[in-house]
């Protein structure tokens, strides 16, 4: 899940970079809100994507302590997709670009509960 999540909001990202480069244009939000990059394409890309990659891959191969980063990670990025989802909401956006996110965010939270609830130790009496 993390690994699909990374690399969706990877290539949903570069594509509006490479489309702005091929264009010799910058995107609109850019221009509308004075900014030279985006912050948000800049994180995700430098940091949080790679994060997510690299918490998943490790995962997958057994990675002793690796379970650890992986509910943190989901729930990062359900409320990030949640947060995406009420500013498309709000900025009139298309509808199916808007049902991915609803479907990340859900599709994340519920894994993050799955593995919080798998890994959660038994309350002792």
């Amino acid at each position: 899940m993390l690994a699909v999540i990374a690399c969706g909001f990877a290539l949903l990202w570069l594509a509006s970079i490479v489309g702005a480069l091929v264009s010799g244009e910058p995107p609109a939000e850019l221009t509308e809100a004075g900014l030279v990059a985006n912050p948000v394409h800049v994180l995700d890309l430098a940091l949080v994507l790679p994060g997510m990659l690299i918490s998943a891959v490790r995962v997958r191969t057994h990675r002793p302590g690796s379970d650890l980063w992986v509910a943190p990670w989901l729930v990062f990025a359900a409320l990030m997709a949640a947060s995406i989802v009420a500013a498309m909401l709000l900025a009139s956006a298309p509808i199916a670009p808007l049902l991915v996110l609803v479907a990340i965010t859900l599709a994340s939270g519920v894994v993050a509960v799955i593995v919080l609830a798998s890994t959660a130790e038994p309350t002792r009496r």
